[in-house]
């Protein structure tokens, strides 16, 4: 697929009109179409980065070197506060983050994976193998019901 062809997709995808997004972009309909019929070769970031948050992906999908067009821009809308926080650290801060939040990926009881649902009670069922205390659990909106299950609601 093309980048004019990716930008024509995406955007019918998300139901935009291409004056919706011309007007998103600060462009007009036809520069939109030019974009769309791959008549412009060379985009530049100044064009790429607002194009592709109009249409909620990344810079690197409409280039097509990646094939998730998910932005995240969702989750990262759904979580401003750890974001604020975040952007709140010096590097050293951050380099601790970064490190801390990688040794949690690489345990697969924090992975999103590792979450089950009831769909009788619509609890979410979470396995911990690890003996945590009752104030991080509760922190986290949890039930310790033995030493190997929280629940959470």
């Amino acid at each position: 697929m093309t980048v004019g062809e990716r930008i024509c997709a995406r955007r019918k995808e998300l139901g935009i009109s291409v004056d919706t997004l011309a007007e998103k972009i600060g462009k007009n309909r036809a520069t939109i179409y030019r974009y769309e019929g791959n008549e412009i070769e060379n985009m530049s970031i100044v064009i790429l980065e607002p194009l592709a948050k109009a249409l909620k992906t990344t810079p690197a999908y409409l280039m097509g070197w990646v094939e998730d067009k998910s932005s995240n821009i969702e989750n990262l809308m759904a979580e401003p506060s750890i974001l604020k926080k975040y952007n709140e650290l010096n590097t050293i801060g951050k380099c601790k983050t970064d490190a801390y939040v990688d040794g949690l990926l690489e345990n697969p009881n924090y992975r999103k994976d590792a979450e089950r649902h009831n769909e009788e009670d619509g609890r979410r069922y979470t396995n911990i193998t690890f003996d945590d205390n009752e104030e991080h659990i509760a922190a986290l909106g949890g039930i310790k019901e033995d030493d190997d299950t929280v629940y959470t609601s």
